[in-house]
């Protein structure tokens, strides 16, 4: 792997639990990361500078998106889709990431994303997996993380190393058209530890 690729600056729009975890963890490997946030003084705010990082900051959405190389969206369906359509031209030339979770009657977040943004090199990734797994470093072995997307190489690249600072093996199921099947295991996942309660550590394996 290049080593340009070792540190990269990253915006995660959204700070909530899971894009406080992705956003922590990535910092913690040595990337600078720039939360976007609606409200510079809300609770989630706060709860992302909580400890002192030299690496990481809070900003406006406008703000992150343009410092960032890579852009998480860990936000709800509906909002990734707002903050796609308000935001397009900043987003064009950038890697993304879609991370939103899976509501009920939820927006096709990356349908957005396509027809939003030109020549788009996005990906659908941490969709399946939880904040509490995502979070965890004790695991006995490497853990597969499945993701789905863009084949422009580089792009591909970047995920690869951020999916492995994250300490997960990157598994990638496909182009975009393979967002479904994703999303599918994303929805098993949920089922078993929501309605079946599995451990989230015992679901991972099961679906690795």
């Amino acid at each position: 792997m290049n080593s340009v690729l070792t540190s990269m600056r990253l915006a995660v729009l959204g700070a909530g639990k899971q894009g406080r975890v992705i956003g922590h963890r990535l910092a913690l490997a040595g990337n600078s990361v720039r939360f976007g946030v609606r409200g510079l003084h809300s609770a989630n705010a706060a709860q992302v500078l909580h400890k002192h990082w030299d690496n990481v900051e809070v900003d406006t959405i406008a703000s992150a998106i343009s410092y960032g190389d890579v852009i998480v969206f860990a936000v709800p369906s509906e909002a990734c889709v707002e903050l796609v359509l308000r935001h397009s031209r900043l987003l064009v030339g950038k890697i993304i990431v879609d991370a939103t979770g899976l509501e009920e009657g939820g927006w096709n977040t990356m349908n957005a994303i396509q027809q939003q943004i030109k020549n788009v090199r996005a990906f659908r990734a941490f969709s399946n997996i939880s904040s509490e797994v995502l979070d965890r470093s004790n695991f006995l072995t490497i853990p597969d993380l499945f993701y789905c997307g863009s084949d422009d190489q580089d792009a591909v690249n970047v995920l690869n190393l951020l999916i492995e600072q994250l300490g997960f093996r990157p598994i990638r199921l496909g182009g975009l058209s393979e967002v479904p099947l994703l999303d599918s295991l994303a929805k098993v996942r949920t089922i078993l530890v929501e309605q079946l309660h599995f451990s989230s550590s015992i679901t991972l394996k099961a679906l690795s």
